[in-house]
């Protein structure tokens, strides 16, 4: 499988990996310090301070945390065209980025490869020898002042883009920043449906039947996540520069909802066959 894909497409998007003096983390924090800690370094260009207001009894410490080697976009692409400003338009907002930590040991790669399924992080492996194993650590994620990120991109884009995911790989990051922050979207599924299977067990469903209805059901929702995250948002994106035949998007929307009538009816058919003997 592959990872990353070198150069990556114009623009930038989900699943594109940054480098740049200004990416870095940030720490909250409560106290009775000033309500805002300029970092020692110059180079965290384009940081945005916050003040709380001196009236509330509680201010809040905002401070910049680690500089990161890389990160990765983690906003959405329609998200990210809008904060960089459509149509000439003026940056405003925040980018939101993950940052990228680089696996040193086998030791390092292995503790990630026993949790696959940990919503908090992605393991991407190399492509070569020479890249490394690195890992996406999601309970991180920070925003970046979208006009310092248009003016890297302007400036210099081949320093500050680095590459891209592949699309597969991009797709399980999708999945997984879904399921860290709002708890939906494939890996949710799988792992409601492992509980699924044990309640089924410990009804007294035989194992193999509890686990075709939970995989049944694991395929049910991760063909809604494909119609809803891949067809339908391509048909929707009719407009622009991102306009398409329409004739070809709803030739999408049909396979995918073919696809998803078919995992339904299997579905049913399952869990109506279990449902008799509860």
């Amino acid at each position: 499988m592959t990872t990353y894909r070198t150069p990556a497409p114009e623009g930038l998007e989900f699943g594109y990996v940054c480098s740049a003096p200004f990416l870095a983390d940030v720490r909250v924090g409560g106290g009775t310090l000033p309500v805002f800690k300029e970092p020692a370094s110059k180079a965290a260009v384009g940081f945005e301070f916050y003040r709380e207001s001196l009236r509330k009894p509680n201010r809040l410490v905002v401070t910049r945390g680690d500089l990161v080697d890389r990160a990765i976009v983690i906003s959405d692409t329609c998200a990210v065209k809008t904060a960089l400003g459509r149509g000439g338009a003026t940056a405003r907002g925040r980018v939101w980025f993950a940052p990228l930590r680089k696996l040193e040991t086998a030791a390092q790669v292995q503790a990630v490869e026993d949790t696959p399924n940990a919503f908090d992080r992605l393991l991407l492996p190399p492509d070569d020898a020479t890249q490394g194993y690195w890992v996406v650590e999601l309970q991180r994620a920070f925003p970046a002042d979208a006009a310092a990120v248009r003016q890297a991109l302007e400036a210099n884009r081949s320093n500050f883009v680095l590459f891209a995911l592949d699309d597969e790989i991009a797709g399980d990051l999708r999945a997984r920043w879904a399921a860290n922050t709002v708890r939906c979207g494939p890996l949710v599924a799988l792992d409601n449906a492992d509980h699924v299977i044990d309640r089924l067990e410990e009804s007294g469903i035989p194992t193999t039947e509890a686990t075709t209805a939970a995989t049944a059901l694991t395929a049910v929702a991760a063909a809604s996540w494909t119609f809803e995250g891949s067809s339908l948002e391509a048909a929707g994106a009719l407009r622009g520069e991102e306009a398409m035949p329409l004739a070809p998007a709803v030739d999408g929307m049909l396979q995918d909802l073919t696809s998803l009538r078919d995992q339904v009816a299997m579905a049913l058919q399952t869990l109506a066959s279990i449902r008799d003997r509860l």
